[in-house]
């Protein structure tokens, strides 16, 4: 049962646990650690995670995740905003998903970033991520995200 003194999660990997169970399936395909594309020749980019919406009635939205447990880690990403950007382009939102709202101090968030929050053992919105002008996927992020997809398969085999 759930409480509302549900501890917060403390892991990269627990909170990614509370976005896979808040992007579920039939609705959304979710994937962990998407990167920038596949291959070699320059710096790739790695999405914490990504979700796809898989309703149209609903709308067919990328979102993509950056998550957080540390202030720290917080501090370093907003040094340099720019790095997440090969990936945010393709979304339709992006959001920053934290173990603990502390992490993120009040004007901090980026206008383009949502912030996504641990209540009583779920990710809640604290701030909604905007609608962004997504650019169509290029083969190369195509190519990543069906990489993710099929390495997932294998272990359903």
């Amino acid at each position: 049962m759930v409480t509302d003194d549900t501890p917060n999660p403390k892991t990269a990997a627990q909170v990614t646990t509370l976005l896979r169970e808040r992007y579920t399936a039939p609705e959304f395909a979710f994937l962990p650690q998407v990167r920038s594309r596949t291959g070699y020749g320059g710096p790739i980019r790695t999405a914490d995670a990504m979700a796809m919406g898989l309703y149209p009635s609903r709308g067919l939205e990328l979102h993509g995740f950056e998550i957080k447990v540390s202030r720290s880690d917080w501090l370093r990403e907003l040094k340099e905003p720019d790095k997440a950007e090969e990936i945010v382009r393709h979304c339709d939102r992006w959001w920053i998903a934290v173990s603990d709202e502390k992490i993120v101090a009040p004007g901090e968030l980026p206008p383009t970033w949502g912030l996504l929050v641990p209540r009583r053992g779920k990710l809640t919105v604290k701030v909604e991520a905007p609608a962004l002008p997504a650019a169509p996927m290029s083969r190369p992020f195509l190519a990543a995200i069906l990489r993710n997809v099929a390495d997932g398969m294998k272990d359903m085999v």
